[in-house]
């Protein structure tokens, strides 16, 4: 293919949507060393190391100086460039690369962004109608739920021996769980076909609800991903394996969206991701990771600048609409991932849940969270 006679208008902003919404193949990413691209630079990398350009193109890729000579359009687009693009954006049209108009490539686009909106208004739903959702999803698995026979009404899915008969006395020996090191974490697939993953839709949804319409980042890292569980001995028995953050976004917290989808329309095509109700206690289809939720008392509570005298209480947090994980709700304190009997090897020792709650009890009081008592 010819080189372009100039760069189209604008190609940095079609390159920034691509990155958005679109999806890029995993012997890409894994080559580069990235989940997926996060912006211009991961294109170009840095000294034609881990950039997806270099990658594809091999010695043919511009270098720093013309690549964003390209994008300013101070420089054609070289042999090879378009293709590239095309194999790095499976999804995107080659007139999306090389419209000269900016204009016709947004006619172009629409295309695309006609599956996007459903997915930003169905994440929003999961915060503004949990407790509606909440209810059909007790419904939808009704009959594989086994709730205690003195709570027939409980509001979780679980199983009969998955409740401890009396409270569990947590020591700093004990140990509730093992590792598997070896098991490959499940990523998350396209939304659609040449989409990107559910992660860059719930940030971009969150910045739209939040108070400053401004961007929300997360960061990656490592998770405790929930292989197995079962009660043991009047125990609980947890099997990990290491997992990341990234890929609990994607197969998780996904699926409440496809949920609040499926009841805006009443397909079953929507709970693809889901499953059938029986697949909720398969836990190798998606990363997950178990929370450490306690629930802190304090005993002799002065009440602040209340003239009342010493109080006992407990402290609640209130997790607001730039959270990832369940916005607008109110939550008890602290709470968190589990963590590792050692912080230098903490994707190999089996973590205790006392250690566990006094971690993120420290994480909580040092990144200063704001209480409220109850």
């Amino acid at each position: 293919m010819p080189p372009a006679k100039k760069s189209p208008e604008n190609l940095k902003e079609r390159l920034h949507w691509m990155i958005e919404y679109l999806d890029t193949p995993q012997d890409i990413l894994v080559g580069i060393g990235k989940y997926r691209l996060e912006g211009i630079t991961d294109l170009i990398g840095t000294n034609r190391k881990e950039g997806a350009l270099p990658f594809v193109m091999g010695l043919e890729a511009p270098s720093d100086t013309q690549f964003y000579a390209i994008l300013a359009g101070n420089r054609p687009m070289p042999q090879g460039f378009v293709k590239a693009i095309q194999e790095i954006f499976p999804a995107a049209s080659i007139e999306m690369i090389t419209t000269p108009k900016y204009s016709d490539f947004e006619e172009l686009k629409q295309t695309v962004e006609k599956h996007v909106q459903p997915w930003i208004e169905a994440t929003a739903q999961v915060a503004t109608k949990r407790g509606p959702l909440a209810k059909a999803a007790m419904s939808y698995y009704q009959d594989i739920t086994e709730p205690p026979e003195d709570l027939p009404d409980f509001p979780l899915v679980t199983k009969k021996d998955w409740i401890a008969d009396n409270p569990i006395l947590l020591t700093e020996t004990m140990r509730l769980s093992t590792f598997q090191d070896s098991e490959e974490d499940v990523r998350g697939q396209p939304l659609w076909s040449g989409g990107p993953t559910y992660r860059p839709l719930k940030l971009l949804s969150l910045s739209l609800r939040g108070p400053d319409r401004g961007a929300v980042e997360i960061k990656n890292g490592l998770t405790f991903r929930l292989q197995n569980f079962g009660m043991k001995a009047g125990l609980p028995s947890f099997q990990f394996s290491k997992g990341e953050y990234f890929n609990y976004v994607d197969t998780l917290e996904s699926l409440a969206a496809e949920f609040a989808l499926f009841q805006a329309r009443r397909d079953a095509r929507h709970l693809d991701r889901r499953g059938p109700p029986q697949d909720i206690f398969r836990f190798r289809r998606r990363s997950a990771f178990v929370g450490v939720n306690c629930l802190l008392i304090i005993k002799n509570f002065l009440g602040g600048l209340k003239p009342s005298g010493s109080a006992t209480k407990f402290a609640i947090h209130e997790r607001t609409r730039n959270t990832i994980e369940g916005q607008d709700t109110i939550h008890v304190i602290p709470a968190g991932g589990p963590a590792s009997t050692s912080n230098l090897r903490r994707d190999v020792f089996p973590f205790d849940l006392a250690h566990s709650g006094s971690r993120v009890l420290g994480r909580t009081l040092q990144q200063r969270a704001s209480l409220q008592d109850q």
